[in-house]
């Protein structure tokens, strides 16, 4: 590949201009390799020759960790012969998605970590430890040693843990640099107080920090990053941020102001809620473009990391784009220990344990300021040896074993209250209640309704409510002519008695025209709108449960249909439980737009 560490420290005019020439170097690629990309180019009628600028990216919809998981092999843009390396990440429905290498895509992964390494000051000179796993599949740890033998460093490769071992590395061989999730600096620490050791002594002079936060947003160390300071004041901490999607790094330099911009590997946006960009000073979502990748490639990629950033030049003499530290993640996406995690995955674990009866999963935030995930488990067995398999279980799935604490089911049952498959947002904690264990634990089938737009809003569309209107009755139908497709119970893994869409119908022939097409970027449904919508569906009261989608928010400008998902007494009308979601809209016309969204919505239940 074609490197230049210098345009880093040219002028931000040069830097632009030279990430424009590659800009185009990327679009072309893509239209010649990509399904996905190819697809929405014509869909969305997008003359690649008349994107010249970054600004012009504004004219691309975005893709997200929907579009990655639901179109995985159509994202890969070379034969399987030329594939060297596969990684996984987790995505927004659980599954991992897949990620390919070439041999150029190696050899880019190892030039970014070498310009990460070259900018926190390492050289050929230092001894990098690596604290971090080399295997299961990640991406990371395989960087950071390519990047380390890149810049000629050596490299101890002792992997994550165990404290013991890793002091006997250092004082062995005297390795001047880490590479090491942050918290775990606070257990070698506590090791080295209990068994006398000099820690202020030793050889390492730096770490390389990765998964956690070092500083705020004022750039000064918080809670972890003070405590870790405080006790091992030698040693200088550089954080630097990366994911498997964009296949390059932020690096901090010595001046500690947000980590570095690679623009020969990347180009960042960063994005509101309607995806519009938003000014220095204000926080966005990391959105990148990368830049000379073969194997998968990814445009104006919306990662769910949420960050301020900074383009004064900085005193180190680059003059890239920095980035705070991560404010925190879009929607309920967590990250704890550096890895990426989603609730549908820790659900999907524990569903299927028959000795698991009920769980809650707590996250919350340490007295450190990092992440912690304790999962409450209700069964009758409560073994050391039953915990060790469920937290092996969690390693082979997500690579990450949470701490475990047994209970009775039945005070897990009293805990939750009220049943819910939320998660339910408190100030620094955040419970969420095991989907399938919990309100729908003892329903064994439902009755489906479809989709009722009655309390609908559509913003940004150019069709007639009454184009709509037509298109919500085609919509509905998909349900009968293409079950297998828009099947609701393969999803819940419920049988479903009856698929009756008469009621919906009914009150989607009933809507108000004048009152449908808003002018407002912003509509959401209040509980009682909720209540009230259930209370008018025109259905026969019988014994069961009933299952409908009430449409909320039709926003063509974000390309994105947002439900509230209703579990209801069909006797009684009185819900049992609801929860929002929202669905990418996609496809060739009216119709097939918008049941794009309703579809991406199913797939998330």
């Amino acid at each position: 590949m074609e490197k230049n560490p210098e345009i880093q420290f040219r002028s931000p005019e040069e830097i632009k201009c030279y990430q424009e020439e590659r800009l185009t170097q990327t679009l072309t690629y893509l239209q010649a390799h990509s399904k996905f990309y190819q697809r929405m180019f014509e869909e969305h009628h997008i003359d690649i020759n008349q994107i010249k600028k970054i600004e012009d990216l504004q004219q691309i919809p975005v893709t997200t960790k929907t579009d990655l998981q639901l179109h995985n092999d159509d994202f890969i843009c070379v034969d399987k012969e030329q594939i060297i390396d596969y990684v996984t990440t987790s995505g927004t429905l659980g599954d991992p998605v897949t990620f390919v290498l070439t041999s150029e895509d190696l050899d880019r992964l190892s030039y970014n970590e070498y310009l990460s390494f070259t900018t926190t000051g390492c050289s050929k000179k230092d001894i990098l430890q690596l604290m971090t796993t080399i295997d299961r599949r990640f991406m990371a740890g395989l960087a950071y040693y390519m990047g380390a033998r890149e810049l000629g460093m050596g490299v101890i490769r002792v992997g994550n843990g165990i404290p013991e071992l890793q002091w006997d590395t250092i004082r062995r061989i005297h390795p001047t640099c880490g590479m090491v999730v942050p918290s775990f600096l606070i257990k070698l620490i506590e090791f080295a107080e209990k068994n006398h050791i000099d820690h202020n002594a030793c050889s390492m002079q730096k770490c390389i920090c990765i998964g956690e936060a070092l500083r705020n947003q004022e750039f000064q160390l918080n809670t972890l990053g003070q405590k870790i300071h405080d006790k091992w004041p030698a040693l200088q901490l550089y954080s630097t941020y990366a994911s498997t999607e964009m296949q390059s790094s932020f690096t901090e330099c010595s001046e500690f102001h947000g980590g570095h911009l690679q623009p020969e590997l990347i180009i960042v946006e960063f994005l509101d809620d309607n995806n519009r960009p938003v000014a220095e000073g204000e926080a966005g979502e990391v959105t990148i473009t990368t830049l000379g990748v073969e194997g998968m490639p990814l445009l104006r990629f919306k990662t769910g990391d949420i960050c301020y950033h900074h383009t004064e030049p900085c005193a180190c003499g680059r003059n890239t784009i920095r980035l705070s530290s991560i404010l925190g993640r879009k929607g309920q996406m967590i990250k704890y220990k550096g890895t990426t995690l989603y609730p549908p995955a820790l659900f999907d674990i524990l569903d299927n344990i028959p000795s698991v009866k009920n769980y809650i999963i707590e996250v919350y935030t340490n007295e450190l300021g990092t992440d912690e995930i304790l999962i409450r488990i209700g069964s009758e067995n409560r073994s050391e040896g039953f915990a060790k398999e469920i937290k092996d279980l969690f390693r082979s799935k997500v690579r990450v074993a949470p701490s475990i604490n047994f209970e009775s089911a039945e005070y897990i049952a009293k805990i939750q209250m009220k049943k819910l498959i939320l998660f339910l947002f408190l100030s620094t904690s955040l419970f969420c209640f095991g989907q399938g264990k919990s309100a729908l634990k003892d329903i064994q089938s439902i009755k489906f309704y479809g989709v009722d737009y009655s309390q609908a809003k559509v913003f940004g569309a150019d069709e007639s409510p009454i184009q709509f209107k037509d298109a919500f009755r085609r919509i509905n139908e998909l349900f009968i002519t293409e079950a297998k497709k828009y099947n609701v119970g393969k999803q819940l893994k419920k049988e479903v008695t009856e698929i009756s869409l008469d009621a919906v119908n009914q009150v989607n022939e009933n809507i108000n025209l004048a009152e449908l097409m808003t002018t407002k970027r912003e509509y959401s449904l209040s509980k009682e709108q909720i209540k009230a919508a259930i209370e008018a569906l025109p259905i026969q009261k019988t014994p069961g449960v009933g299952m409908v989608f009430i449409a909320q928010f039709l926003d063509k400008s974000n390309n994105r249909g947002t439900y509230e998902v209703v579990f209801f007494n069909t006797e009684t009308k009185e819900i049992i439980e609801e929860w929002i979601t929202d669905g990418k809209a996609r496809g060739f016309g009216l119709r097939n737009y918008w049941a794009g969204s309703v579809y991406s919505a199913l797939k998330k239940l």
